[in-house]
């Protein structure tokens, strides 16, 4: 009865690891992609000790790679949610900065140059 019982918590806890390193790290590919990744093959690779010792020990360690997984990716969610800059780039970040107190961002100087010549061209054009 506990070797059933262990049995089906490693079982539970391996595809809740999987879960999570699908829903965090890998991007959706082919599963034959996914399997040569490290960290699965590492995980395989540590649940197939024999030894109670090993077993228990592989079982822990288990556990803290899919809770660091998984708050990883809560962290990175609560990132994108509450920080309205994060994830963007340089300019955007200056703008949006600027808006939050009333500022406009000027263009810049390259692109003020190419609407003057733009704008140069079509008085001309007219």
């Amino acid at each position: 009865m506990a070797a059933e019982a262990s049995s089906s918590s490693v079982r539970s806890l391996y595809r809740t690891f999987n879960r999570e390193l699908i829903k965090g790290i890998l991007k959706p590919r082919p599963v034959a992609v996914r399997r040569q990744d490290a960290l699965p093959t590492y995980v395989r690779r540590m649940l197939r000790d024999e030894s109670a010792e090993a077993k228990a020990s592989s079982l822990q360690r288990l556990n803290n790679i899919t809770l660091l997984i998984r708050n990883t990716r809560v962290h990175g969610e609560l990132l994108a949610r509450y920080n309205p800059v994060y994830g963007k780039s340089e300019q955007e970040r200056i703008r949006a900065t600027a808006n939050r107190v009333g500022l406009e961002v000027p263009d810049l100087y390259e692109d003020a140059e190419k609407q003057v010549e733009e704008g140069i061209d079509e008085k001309y054009r007219s």
